[in-house]
């Protein structure tokens, strides 16, 4: 099912709709996605602030390598 919803830069736009339809269950109104790169600043500010916190708890982010295990 295809549905059609305003987009601020391209005008009136093809979605996928849903093909379930539950009776009781109302239908939100569909939307166009957010340009790319809108959030972009909010989430590398809460990754700074996460990191900072974590140094703050001593607590380091680091990933870890595989031990191989030598059979002799």
């Amino acid at each position: 099912m295809i549905s059609y919803v305003e987009h601020p830069g391209r005008g009136r736009v093809p979605v996928p709709g849903c093909p379930l339809r539950l009776g009781d269950s109302p239908m939100r109104p569909l939307r166009a996605a957010p340009p790319l790169g809108q959030s972009t600043a909010e989430i590398l500010a809460e990754l700074r602030r996460a990191a900072q916190a974590a140094d703050e708890a001593d607590i380091h982010m680091t990933r870890e390598e595989p031990q191989h295990v030598v059979h002799a």
